[in-house]
């Protein structure tokens, strides 16, 4: 018996977060005797025992109800045991500012310069604890005593600055001496810079600022305080410039000289405990290759697309560019696609030594050099950045070019996933689009546990709906206005919510959400109403629709080919029928009536207005048909499947779908008794198609079918990146058909097994870590028609696997095997 992954709010060991409960869950295995399980849960605060919990008998939510006090640590003892064995683990948790009241001042400079803020102060002997809150309008870097605080880059991270910013609590006691020097750089980051697409500078303000209290504690009791104030000096820094699109220039000849510190007491930004997770150095990539082009550049290949910042050691007395890129072209170097934005990291050097971007991130694959002709290939890494969230999901096949469009979802998620959901990691836009997130999150809680990133990401989605009277944004920050509330995007307000539900089985979920959701439909509601006078549907004003679908007016235009009001009003309904699910399960049943009413209304007057009497669905593209399947609008089924397996036929059973249609895609075609199609465009090598883009070198996803032409070139410089995550749903199909993970309740609480055996792949091995622990499965051709099955499922989950039309129970915690002949319809 043992327990792993022991979480506080989803979180490993937690400081300084947000608090409003106190959540305890972890996982545990090799369970002997479930029935005689039981856990005993003891906390104290750094002094005494202050809570005690017995009997506890379902570990994956358990509610700790006691009082927080500011900068504490609470250790959290789990004693497990049955009636058998017995074994002990720990956690703990330390708490931020909370509700105290502020002590420190914004503190600045007018001077139009990269500031270091300077504290010298002494430590009395005897210190017991040391905890600082600190916060800035741009990004900081926290020095004491010359050593970096933390493994953490990009603090306080993106909030909306308008509104509020995140303290970044540490716990330094192990870092003070007797005389210490603070040290604390400020870089622009997403408050100042240059941010918010190509025409986008200084969303929030044109400051530089910090703010930080340092709470000194002693073991007689005594407490100290410095807190930034009039007392602290500023002088420039050897970084020169910095910014999130454009990259960063370290100048080492540059004087250091003071300069006139400034209080800004006019800052009336609220301060909040962090809601962010981490953003850590999560992997290091060496180069791959040097490359040395006709046109006579040194570029790097670190051989994957990826986000991070390079690290490089340099010579003395040299100045170094350092581009980044995707792609190459012609065997050189190219960026053109990254539009504005310069991406590029320049060093002036004096002595020499290593170097790293401080105040921002890049998107790149290849690195081109400029200024430097000697070195070694060991002399630059790229440290790969995104949050510090965990992996859950894994599968690997015997078939490399399927295992490579595995990967490349995932990589699309670790390059995206950075604070919060970005379209593209490299280009002037990197921005929290809405619609890129919510078509991603069913994929995305399959690759990593990502519930606290997305419930970070929906309240600031929630902050902006507040002030757009209930409007959703496409993106964050809200750059746009009122005018680009759309369908698709704008759902991600409910869609995310009952992703996260139906995966971490938390109705607490949809009840912290639940304003979000309600406001989003309540706005649509009254829109429709007001500006729709003959029916009760969203066919007005602007929509992305199937956004970068294949059927517009031409392979590279951004609007697809289907109806947008049809699109709107099916997402509309979709949103109604979320909330009126969330209204029951949280028992309010006036609101559960209330938006039953509203859902019936708009099917049918989306049957009504968009098919004919006949059955047959006027809007004749593969989007219209596929999301009327998956949602389930119509009056004859059969006549949609059988017209959407028409409308493959006449393309030569290749998609032409977009952002809308792509994801529903494969499992409406899998639900729908239309396997071997979807096994067929799974598979389908030529454009467009997943596979098109791997033989073509792709590393991670593009964000069109057609990034790259088929002779390598760039197909349109205007909107082409290739790092955007969103067809990388993809691989939910991966786990949830060809595994077979078939999730019965919320949270997985029960699930089916059902794999899609498939020759092509020969071999077939996954799993995926719930909250409960990790079902496993895998399945091997030993004959042509002979297949070795393997399965597991963890403590706590009912489960059953289906063979040849079979079914058979599976036990917890014991691998079941099975050799049967397949009958020929279960193989593809």
């Amino acid at each position: 018996m043992k327990i792993r992954n022991i979480r506080i709010n989803g979180i490993d060991k937690p400081i300084g977060f947000l608090m409003d409960e106190i959540i305890l869950s972890f996982i545990v295995e090799d369970v002997k005797n479930p029935s005689f399980l039981k856990a005993q849960i003891i906390v104290n605060d750094e002094n005494n025992i202050i809570y005690n919990l017995n009997d506890v008998t379902a570990f994956d939510h358990i509610k700790l109800d006691f009082e927080l006090k500011v900068r504490t640590r609470y250790n959290i003892i789990i004693k497990l045991k049955d009636n058998e064995e017995e074994i002990e683990d720990y956690t703990y948790f330390i708490t931020g500012k909370r509700d105290e009241k502020r002590y420190g001042r914004w503190i600045g400079v007018k001077e139009k310069i990269l500031p270091k803020f300077v504290k010298e102060f002494e430590c009395k002997k005897n210190l017991k604890k040391a905890i600082i809150h600190i916060s800035s309008l741009g990004i900081f870097e926290l020095f004491i005593n010359k050593k970096r605080i933390g493994d953490e880059y990009l603090t306080p991270y993106l909030s909306e600055y308008r509104k509020e910013v995140q303290l970044i609590t540490f716990d330094v006691t192990t870092y003070l001496q007797d005389n210490n020097l603070l040290e604390v750089g400020v870089g622009p980051g997403w408050y100042s810079g240059h941010f918010g697409g190509p025409d986008g500078k200084e969303i929030f303000g044109d400051k530089i600022a910090l703010y930080l209290e340092l709470h000194l504690e002693y073991e007689n009791g005594i407490k100290d305080l410095i807190y930034s104030d009039a007392g602290f000096k500023v002088y420039n820094q050897e970084i020169c410039f910095s910014d999130i699109y454009d990259g960063e220039t370290i100048d080492e000849t540059l004087l250091i000289k003071p300069y006139h510190l400034c209080i800004y007491d006019d800052i009336n930004i609220d301060l909040i405990d962090r809601v962010s997770l981490p953003v850590k150095i999560k992997e290091i990539i060496p180069v791959k290759e040097i490359i040395k082009t006709k046109k006579e550049e040194i570029v790097l290949d670190f051989g994957q697309n990826h986000t991070g910042i390079l690290h490089c050691k340099l010579p003395a007395n040299k100045e170094v560019v350092m581009e980044c890129g995707e792609v190459l072209q012609d065997g050189c170097f190219y960026n053109e696609n990254y539009r504005t934005a310069k991406a590029r990291f320049s060093v002036k050097t004096l002595n020499g030594g290593l170097y790293y971007s401080h105040y921002t991130f890049y998107g790149y694959r290849y690195i081109r050099i400029t200024g430097l002709d000697n070195f070694n290939i060991n002399d630059f890494e790229s440290f790969v950045l995104y949050s510090d969230i965990e992996r859950t999901g894994y599968f690997i096949t015997q078939d490399e070019l399927i295992n490579r469009l595995y990967l490349n979802s995932l990589w699309g998620l670790k390059s995206n996933f950075v604070d919060m959901p970005t379209d593209c990691p490299q280009r002037d836009e990197r921005l929290g689009w809405s619609g890129d997130a919510q078509v991603f999150c069913h994929t995305a809680n399959y690759h990593m546990n990502a519930r606290v990133f997305y419930e970070k990401y929906l309240r600031d989605l929630r902050i902006y709906q507040k002030e757009l009277n209930g409007g959703v944004p496409s993106c964050i920050p809200e750059i746009f206005g009122e005018q680009i509330f759309t369908a698709v995007w704008g759902d991600a307000a409910c869609i995310i919510p009952k992703e996260l539900y139906l995966v971490y089985g938390d109705v607490d979920i949809l009840k912290r959400h639940y304003d979000l959701m309600k406001d989003w439909v309540d706005y649509l509601d009254n829109l429709i109403r007001t500006n729709n006078k003959k029916n009760y549907l969203w066919n007005f004003g602007f929509q992305y629709g199937d956004w970068l679908a294949l059927d517009g007016e031409s392979e590279t235009s951004c609007f697809g080919g289907t109806d947008s009001g049809y699109i709107a009003s099916i997402y509309y309904y979709n949103s109604l029928d979320i909330v009126e699910m969330s209204s029951k399960l949280l028992g309010k049943i006036k609101e559960e009536k209330h938006y039953h009413e509203l859902k019936k209304e708009i099917r049918d007057n989306i049957l009504h207005y968009y098919f004919k009497n006949d059955g047959t669905l006027l809007i004749d593209t593969q989007t219209a048909h596929v999301i009327s399947l998956y949602f389930g609008i119509y009056y004859d089924k059969e006549i949609i499947k059988n017209r959407l397996r028409s409308l493959f036929r006449e393309n030569n059973d290749y998609l032409k779908t977009g952002f809308v249609g792509t994801p529903l895609l494969l499992s409406t075609l899998m639900e729908n008794n239309m396997k071997d199609l979807a096994v067929k465009l799974f598979f389908n090598e030529d454009f467009p198609s997943w596979l098109y883009q791997v033989k073509l070198g792709a590393t991670t996803i593009w964000e069109r079918w057609n990034s790259l032409l088929p002779d390598g070139k760039v197909s349109d410089t205007g909107m082409n990146s290739f790092n955007h995550y969103s067809y990388g749903s993809v691989a939910s199909f991966m786990y949830e058909y060809i595994l077979g993970l078939k999730r019965r309740k919320p949270g997985y609480e029960e699930i089916l097994i059902e794999p899609l055996y498939i020759r092509r792949l020969k071999e077939v091995e996954g799993s995926y870590d719930t909250k409960y622990g990790k079902i496993y499965v895998s399945y091997k051709f030993i004959f042509d028609d002979i297949t070795i099955t393997k399965c597991s499922l963890p403590y706590n989950i009912k489960g059953e696997l289906r063979i040849n039309d079979e079914i058979y129970k599976l036990e917890n915690e014991k691998e079941f095997v099975i050799i049967c002949k397949l009958k020929k319809h279960n193989i593809y």
